[in-house]
């Protein structure tokens, strides 16, 4: 059990209590930018090994998502099959996965099944997420995205089925009756009615009409129920939705939801790129309202998702909308569609947003934006009934409207323009990953194809020109035959290129005919490996039970342990506040200690080897007028604050283990760093008199608790007898 208070000056004090066969297993914690995670000590070589979900650990996001344990007693998982599973026995099949309640009480057996010497799972699952909760992202835009001039030409996505997988419908709202063909419950409530009013807005925005219209007002709806009244739901009733939807034959599919972020290889971002390779179905999903760099959330982060950011009514980006790059630098958002204001229906009896009227609701947020691009890709279905996902995408990506001054990573390839996307006969490929790069590794070279399609009765000459810093083009210009391809090759000479992030264009004009291509890559310092080694108080090999090292951002993080033999890592260039814990077993003692090697600021300029030497720590000693010994559970904590970084860590352990030793540390060059610990400290339990003097003595690790007072008579241990003996 661990219960959590918030402390002074935002910080968190927390107890942990171990479960029935967990005694005296001890923890480490991390709190950073208000998330605080407890991690048992055991659980270790399991993330590190990649087979646990980092959000089981996540106090805050537990407690937050309402799996703390004042609401439930239960905790949701969900288990993600290796290859030797069929997808046939696994309920969610676009994953291989199956969702587990797992009762709380008797969790600790299920830690217990796992093999601990070769960190794997047993039964073919190769990983366990936490079944997280997936949350909603939240009349002027509809001409702003150009809708009216689509359907002035005749096309207003009639016939397209559209699915939403949304908080549910109002079905009844003057502006969406007779379009809801079809609908779906997946979280449990009895009917797939909107209480929450997210769903009757998105849809609307997507195919309304009479009152407001939608940007596809002919578009046919079928509704998934993921998201409860709440707005939340869970990632297998999500994964359920999309799978039904697909099933269902709908072709672009709404998802103005979302969850962590990721580097596209979650649950629900796996879902999307296999339903998509399997149906051809176009997912739009909202990137999300973090507003930072590097917080485009799941399952927006697929790379095959069409995914949405949010600008206002002069197509400026909305502070709240969600930036790039995917964690692993991929690009995303793709484009961005108005998101502010956003003036849709209002389910009944509902308040979300700002009520205009009893009808109508005005709400903000890339939930708001997604539901145009997938009004949008409606109408491209319906002018081009034999297109795939791929091709829609490419088409609304390469016809975006690009505005001055916008980072790639904020918008993608700008402000989406159904009017254009029709009208042209000339697309491209509509967004070029350029990769991320090391000095020192590969060619020393980006590059990768543009294909242009021409779908004209003509050929069509088209003039190529790049905003990619350092980009060179294989061709100034290109000629597309009538219904035929063209290749251009991009390349890029990264040795040319200061260390950093790149992002451009690369446009392709012919009179009138304007498509672009979005480019994106990385370009980093030199890697570095950093060897580590461990000794023992005696100056023996010894492991560790963690090993951190934080980086200028959360991508350079490392988090694992470091067994007997050692351990090498790579690294970017940088410095790097590293430390490495020993939980009582590097002593070599009866009377164990925990050890910490700190090292503030491991600068890592080059290829290094580093000894984690607990021969030079020092012990922490609590000063008392009288004899004392530890009790219940002690802490320590190390405390960094450097760049944008502020970084606690820290363990909690039981009274067990006789004490603490701590590395002496320099002082740091930048920012703080400090340490801390906490003892809870009473008279001896046992004492020991022998001739009238008193000796001191301790339980070994591993002694049950006692209660009351006992007396018992000293014993001479038969080893130490037998060797006196003559």
């Amino acid at each position: 059990m661990v219960t959590v208070r918030e402390s002074e000056q935002g910080r968190r004090a927390v107890e942990v209590k171990p479960g029935p066969g967990r005694d005296r297993m001890g923890f480490h914690t991390t709190e950073e930018d208000g998330e605080l995670r407890v991690l048992p000590a055991d659980m270790v070589p399991y993330l590190a090994a990649k087979r646990l979900d980092p959000s089981l650990f996540s106090v805050t996001g537990l407690i937050e998502q309402g799996y703390d344990d004042a609401k439930t007693d239960k905790l949701p998982l969900l288990f993600v099959y290796d290859g030797m599973a069929t997808r046939t026995a696994t309920p969610l099949e676009s994953v291989n996965g199956r969702a587990v309640s797992a009762d709380k009480r008797t969790i600790g057996q299920l830690w217990k099944s796992l093999d601990e010497e070769r960190a794997s799972l047993s039964q073919g699952v190769a990983k366990i997420w936490l079944d997280a909760k997936v949350k909603v992202s939240l009349d002027h835009s509809v001409p702003q995205v150009g809708a009216p001039e689509a359907w002035q030409a005749g096309f207003d996505g009639k016939g397209v089925k559209v699915a939403v997988l949304d908080t549910g419908v109002d079905a009844a709202h003057r502006d969406l009756a007779g379009r809801v063909k079809q609908t779906k419950v997946f979280t449990g409530d009895e009917s797939v009615n909107d209480a929450h009013g997210h769903g009757t807005h998105v849809a609307a925005t997507i195919a309304g009409g009479v009152g407001k219209k939608g940007v596809a007002p002919g578009a046919e709806l079928i509704i998934g129920k993921v998201l409860g009244d709440d707005g939340s739901g869970t990632l297998s009733g999500v994964i359920e939705g999309m799978e039904w939807a697909a099933a269902e034959g709908a072709s672009v599919i709404n998802m103005s939801l979302g969850g962590d972020v990721t580097d596209g290889t979650d649950p629900l971002s796996v879902a999307v790129d296999n339903l998509t390779e399997r149906t051809g179905a176009l997912f739009v999903v909202a990137a999300g309202n973090d507003g930072s760099a590097y917080s485009v959330g799941s399952p927006g982060a697929a790379t095959s998702a069409l995914t949405v950011g949010a600008v206002d009514g002069k197509d400026a980006i909305a502070d709240f909308s969600s930036r790039g790059p995917r964690l692993d630098d991929a690009p995303k958002p793709d484009l961005t569609a108005p998101g502010v204001g956003i003036v849709a229906a209002r389910a009944t009896g509902t308040g979300m947003g700002q009520p205009v009227d009893e009808h109508y609701t005005a709400a903000s947020g890339t939930s708001m934006a997604t539901p145009h691009v997938a009004g949008a890709a409606a109408i491209l279905k319906q002018r081009h009934p034999e297109w795939k996902a791929g091709q829609i995408k490419d088409a609304l990506v390469g016809s975006a409207r690009t505005v001055a001054g916008q980072q790639v990573d904020d918008a993608g390839a700008g402000r989406l323009d159904v009017a254009r996307a029709l009208r042209q006969g000339v697309t491209a490929t509509g967004v070029v990953n350029l990769g991320k790069h090391q000095k020192g590794e590969g060619t020393g070279t980006a590059e990768d194809t543009i294909t242009y399609t021409n779908a004209t009765a003509a050929p069509v000459t088209l003039a190529l020109s790049s905003t990619l810093e350092g980009a060179v083009l294989s061709a100034q210009s290109v000629t597309v035959e009538a219904g035929g391809t063209a290749e251009v090759q991009v390349r890029v000479d990264l040795a040319k290129l200061s260390f950093g992030r790149y992002g451009g264009h690369v446009t392709a004009t012919a009179g009138a005919e304007t498509v672009h291509t979005t480019l994106a890559l990385t370009w980093k310092g030199p890697q570095h490996t950093v060897r580590f080694t461990a000794v023992d108080a005696a100056g023996r090999p010894t492991s560790t039970d963690t090993l951190s090292m934080f980086g200028a951002s959360q991508q350079d993080d490392v988090f694992t342990w470091v067994p007997e033999q050692g351990l090498t890592v790579e690294v970017s260039e940088g410095t790097y506040m590293t430390q490495a814990i020993n939980l009582a077993s590097g002593w070599g003692r009866m009377h164990p200690r925990d050890g910490l090697v700190v090292i503030p600021e491991l600068k890592v300029d080059r290829d290094l080897e580093v000894v984690l030497d607990y021969r030079r720590t020092s012990p922490v000693t609590v000063k008392v007028s009288e004899p004392v010994e530890q009790v219940g559970i002690f802490t320590y904590f190390t405390h960094r604050a450097f760049g944008s970084r502020r970084i606690s860590q820290g363990v909690m352990n039981f009274d067990v283990v006789e004490g603490l030793n701590v590395s002496p540390t320099q002082p740091v060059s930048q920012g703080t760093f400090e340490f801390a610990s906490r003892w809870q400290l009473i008279a001896p339990k046992i004492t020991a008199r022998v001739a009238g003097s008193t000796y001191p003595m301790g339980f070994l690790g591993g002694s049950p608790g006692l209660e009351g007072r006992h007396l018992w008579r000293l014993a001479e241990e038969p080893t130490a007898r037998a060797a006196r003996s003559p």
